[in-house]
């Protein structure tokens, strides 16, 4: 499972998509991917309070 995690509004998940290209490409099989945002901030009230992305590898691919 890779779980990238943000905690503050100066990082994000854009490093996650090589991360689960290299998985692939070293042969690990991801059967679900879990992302998380934490404690982020902005003037979306969706954004201000913890939230978890899940989606399978069949929907990435």
């Amino acid at each position: 499972m890779i779980d990238e995690s943000v905690s503050t509004s100066e990082q994000n998940l854009t490093r996650q998509a090589d991360i689960e290209k290299m998985a692939v490409d070293n042969g690990f099989y991801m059967a679900l991917l879990k992302k998380s945002l934490k404690d982020i901030t902005t003037s979306d009230s969706f954004f201000n309070r913890p939230v978890t992305y899940i989606r399978s590898l069949e929907r990435l691919i």
